[in-house]
Formats: structure tokens, sequence, C-alpha cells
């Protein structure tokens, strides 16, 4: 989704969200990621050096 399918009242939003800082965002509601959402993840260092491995 691009900013333009945003309307402007939705970007405004989207603005004032943007300047809160983190101590005001209420993250305890937020479920934790299961665990099977973590078994193919890579640090992004890891992941440039097996794409450099397939390049050479």
């Amino acid at each position: 989704m691009s900013s333009r399918d945003l309307s402007q009242d939705q970007r405004d939003q989207l603005a004032k969200l943007a300047e809160l800082p983190d101590s005001e965002i209420d993250i305890l509601e937020i479920p934790e990621a299961p665990a099977e959402n973590w078994a193919q993840a890579r640090r992004e260092q890891e992941k440039r050096r097996s794409q450099a491995r397939r390049f050479s």
C-alpha cells in the first residue's frame, strides 16, 4: 500500500503516531510471536553471506 492509497485523514493519523515516543506506546496486549515464526529467521549478515556464496 502506498501513501497515495491513504486518505489525508489517515496520513495525518500516521504522522501523529510517528511522533509518539516509544515510552507512550502500549505493547502489553500484543501477543508474542510463536516459535515457528522464527524457525527460518536469519540475521542480516548471515543472509548476505549465503547470497554471496550463490554468486561466487
